[in-house]
């Protein structure tokens, strides 16, 4: 088994041997997502019976569909760009932007999705925006679906 050498300094930061996260984007949330993506892949090889019931306990019990590989979940509050946000609601890109200048049939004046910024010379939306954004569609034929 590896040690890793650890000591607080006197500002207490914590002071390793151990490398950065390779991913200096990712939020905390993402790191622990990754970290109990491993330790389930690392489980799977082992027992993987064991690992299918934790599976089920996780996705089917408790509506954690993102412990699956292959299956990326964002909150609400996260931005994402044209692509991710096709892939999350299952449309081509070009919709997506689409949407970002179609007016929201609810609130005249809106457009049916909010632009939320930038990821480098691209447009983000908030996931969440977008799930709605699918929804009124799905609702209303006068729009682009």
């Amino acid at each position: 088994m590896a040690t890793v050498a650890v000591e607080i300094n006197t500002k207490g930061a914590v002071m390793s041997n151990v490398p950065h996260w390779p991913f200096p984007a990712d939020s905390p949330l993402d790191i622990a997502r990754h970290v109990a993506r491993s330790y389930r892949e690392t489980l799977r090889g082992i027992a993987p019976d064991v690992a299918d019931r934790q599976d089920t306990l996780m996705v089917i019990q408790f509506g954690q569909s993102w412990i699956l590989p292959g299956v990326e979940h964002y909150e609400d509050d996260y931005p994402v760009t044209a692509d991710i946000a096709g892939v999350i609601v299952a449309r081509p890109e070009w919709m997506i932007r689409k949407w970002a200048t179609q007016q929201h049939p609810d609130f005249p004046g809106r457009t049916l999705l909010p632009r939320h910024g930038w990821e480098g010379r691209r447009r983000t939306f908030l996931a969440g925006a977008v799930r709605a954004a699918a929804r009124i569609v799905d609702r209303d034929v006068t729009l682009v679906a």
